[in-house]
C-alpha cells in the first residue's frame, strides 16, 4: 500500500527536472548539491557537521556524503503496522547522532545514523501521515498532520517523557520549525497559514498567509529568524517576513510539487548558510545566507564544532581547538560524521593534518624519532619530517597535530593533543608532550599523515 502522499505524487506524473530555477532576490545563487539520488521527500541536517539526511518516497533513510552520493542508513524503517510509508512527506529531525520521525500510527521512532538501528521511543494517539517535528533545546515538538489530535506534542530527550504541550491547534497542522536565534516556535496549517505558538501561555498567533496553496505546507526559518521560506504547488519558493507577515516570491521554476522538504544548514563551501531544497531525485543548494548577529549556537559554528569535538573525543576545549586549527573545520566536521572512535576519527581525516595546501593530502611522515619508553615527568619529544606528495621534497610550511592516548583503561583515553610546527632550530617538525601526572602503562602516539592511515607509535610510560 502507498501513503496519501505517494498517491498524490503519482498523479503529478513525471517531474519537471528540466525547468531552470530562477532566484528573484539579489545576493543569492542556486546550484545542484546532489543529483541522481533516490527520490527525496524530507530532510534533516546535522548542523555541527553539515551532513544531510533525507527520507525517500518509500521507506529508505539516506545520508548524503561529500560529493553528493546518497548512502543508505536504514531501508526498512516502517515500525508502525499499517499501510503508510513513514517517510511520505512527514518531517525528520536530527539530534545527537539520531534521526527522529513521528510515524503515521503515532510512534515516535529513532534511527541511529551510524548503525541504522531503529527503535520506537514513545507512542501518541491522534496522529496520521504528514506530521511535523522540530527540536528546541532537549525537547522535540510535533504536530499531528492529518491526525485528529489537533495539539502540539512534546518529547523530552533527556527524561523520555512525552506529553501534550499546547491544545487547540488548527486541524491538519503539518510543518513545524524552531527559530533558534529568537527562541520562537512556528507551525503551518494545510492551507496558507503560518502561526507562532507561545509555549508558556499556550497561545497561538497567525503571523501571515502565503499567497499560494500548498497541500502539505513544509517551511524553513532562516538562521537570523527574519524570514520563513516555503515551497508551493506551482514550483515557487515564497518567503514571509516574520515581523510583518508580508510575502514575496523568492525562487521560481522548480518542480511543481510541495511534497518535498527544505531546510537550512551550513553552506557546503564552509561560508555562511545555505537553504537546501529537495527536488525529484536531486537536492538544490541556495547559498548567500548569513547567520544571526547575536551569539547563539546557530551563529558560531566554529565554537560549536570545538565543543562537539571536546564532547565526542573526551578532550579539553583547548585540545579540541588544536585539532580544528590543525586539520581545518570542514575536514573535522566530516571526520566526526563518519567515525565512532578516536582512531577512526584520525583515519577519517585522510591525512589532512597538513594544514598547508603545499603539503597536500598525500604528504608523508619521514624519519620520525619517538622514544619507545619515557619516564613520567619528563617531556616526550617527537621529531619528524614531512614530504611533498608529488615531488618528494621536504615541506617546511605545514602544521601537524599529535595525540597521546592511554591504552590501559577499558576504553582509550586521550591525555594530550599538541601542535607540531616546523622548527628551524632542529630542521624539522618538533613537539614536546608533558607527561607529569600520567599513569604508568602503554600509550599510543598518533600522527596523522597523507596515506589515509594514522602513523602510530607505542610509548611505554614508566615511573621514575
Amino acid at each position: 500500500m502507498r501513503s496519501c502522499m505517494l498517491a498524490a505524487l503519482l498523479v503529478l506524473g513525471a517531474a519537471i527536472i528540466g525547468m531552470a530555477a530562477d532566484v528573484l532576490v539579489p545576493g543569492f545563487t542556486v546550484d545542484a548539491y546532489a543529483t541522481g539520488i533516490p527520490d527525496p521527500s524530507n530532510l534533516a541536517i546535522d548542523i555541527d557537521t553539515g551532513t544531510l539526511f533525507y527520507g525517500e518516497f518509500g521507506e529508505g533513510l539516506y545520508r548524503v556524503d561529500p560529493g553528493g552520493m546518497a548512502v543508505p542508513v536504514n531501508l526498512s524503517f516502517a515500525l508502525d503496522v499499517g499501510d503508510w510509508y513513514p517517510f511520505a512527506a512527514t518531517e525528520l529531525e536530527y539530534a545527537d547522532g539520531y534521526i527522529y520521525s513521528l510515524l503515521p500510527a503515532g510512534t515516535l521512532a529513532r534511527v541511529d545514523t551510524t548503525t541504522g538501528a531503529a527503535v520506537p521511543v514513545y507512542s501518541y494517539s491522534g496522529i496520521h501521515c504528514e506530521s511535523g517535528i522540530a527540536l528546541r533545546d532537549d525537547t522535540l515538538y510535533m504536530v499531528p498532520g492529518h491526525g485528529w489530535a489537533d495539539s502540539l506534542l512534546s518529547y523530552n530527550l533527556l527524561t523520555g517523557v512525552g506529553e501534550t504541550a499546547v491544545s487547540g491547534l488548527p486541524h491538519s497542522a503539518f510543518g513545524i520549525e524552531y527559530d533558534a536565534a529568537n527562541d520562537r516556535l512556528f507551525f503551518s496549517d494545510s492551507s496558507t497559514g503560518l502561526y507562532e505558538v507561545d509555549l508558556d501561555s499556550g497561545s497561538i498567533a497567525l503571523i501571515g498567509s502565503f499567497t499560494a496553496h500548498a497541500l502539505y505546507r513544509q517551511f524553513a526559518i532562516d538562521p537570523t529568524g527574519a524570514f520563513a521560506y516555503s515551497m508551493n504547488n506551482f514550483g515557487v519558493v515564497e518567503r514571509m517576513d516574520l515581523a510583518t507577515g508580508m510575502t514575496e516570491f523568492f525562487i521560481t521554476g522548480l518542480s511543481d510539487t510541495d511534497l518535498r522538504d527544505l531546510a537550512f544548514g551550513p553552506a557546503s563551501d564552509g561560508t555562511g548558510w545555505s537553504l537546501y531544497l529537495l527536488q525529484p531525485h536531486s537536492i538544490l543548494e541556495v547559498s548567500g545566507f548569513q547567520g544571526p548577529q547575536t551569539e547563539t549556537k546557530a551563529d558560531n559554528l566554529l565554537t560549536d564544532l570545538v565543543a562537539k569535538v571536546s564532547r565526542a573525543l573526551g578532550v579539553t576545549l583547548d585540545q579540541a581547538q588544536a585539532i580544528v586549527q590543525a586539520h581545518g573545520a570542514a575536514r573535522v566536521r566530516l571526520a566526526l560524521a563518519f567515525s565512532a572512535s578516536y582512531t577512526e576519527f584520525i583515519a577519517a581525516l585522510e591525512g589532512y593534518a597538513l594544514s598547508s595546501t603545499t603539503a597536500g593530502s598525500g604528504g608523508g611522515i619521514e624519519g620520525a624519532v619517538v622514544a619507545s619508553e619515557c619516564v613520567i615527568g619528563d617531556a616526550l619529544v617527537c621529531l619528524f619530517q614531512i614530504t611533498h606528495p608529488f615531488t618528494g621534497q621536504f615541506v617546511e610550511d605545514a602544521t601537524c597535530s599529535l595525540s597521546l592516548v592511554f591504552e590501559g583503561s577499558e576504553s582509550p583515553i586521550i591525555v594530550s593533543i599538541v601542535l607540531a610546527p616546523f622548527d628551524e632550530t632542529v630542521g624539522g617538525y618538533a613537539a614536546s608532550i608533558e607527561t607529569a601526572g600520567l599513569e604508568a602503562g602503554a600509550y599510543t602516539l598518533y600522527i596523522a599523515c597523507g596515506d589515509l592511515q594514522p602513523h602510530q607509535y607505542t610509548v611505554n610510560m614508566v615511573n621514575p
